[in-house]
């Protein structure tokens, strides 16, 4: 079937398949620079329920830990790509799993790995929304 468009409905080779299929290409987590902080989020565990607490004492006591921030330690601004409705970490209830709840900023990605399990958020779940009715 021959079309009128150029581009439409046809099959182009990608510019960098042969670097990607060959292993040499460099994506962010390739990149490291001496003295760089790592950073892991925390993301809810449940589809829906209110954020009763956040204890942070234990992760922040550990070493390689500088910061750990939660919707406390940033402006309340909301974003979103059309309807402004998400908040960088969620601050009194999460709607969705794996929405961000905090982060964890550490010298190496394992110190930042083991205070993330250091964080204790209690939720209270709620029933979740998995249908339009």
């Amino acid at each position: 079937m021959n079309s009128p468009f150029r581009v439409i409905g046809k099959s182009f080779a990608r510019l960098d398949a042969r670097v990607i299929v060959s292993g040499k290409e460099v994506y962010g987590t390739d990149f490291a620079m001496q003295g760089m902080l790592h950073g892991k989020l925390i993301q809810s565990p449940i589809a829906s329920g209110e954020i009763l607490s956040i204890d942070i004492e234990r992760a922040m006591a550990m070493p390689g830990v500088y910061a750990v921030v939660t919707a406390k330690d940033i402006p309340a601004q909301r974003y979103g790509s059309f309807v402004k409705d998400m908040e960088v970490f969620a601050s009194q209830r999460v709607n969705f799993v794996g929405q961000p709840v905090a982060a964890v900023v550490a010298r190496t990605v394992e110190e930042a790995e083991e205070a993330v399990r250091a964080v204790d958020i209690k939720y209270k779940e709620l029933p979740g929304v998995f249908t339009t009715e």
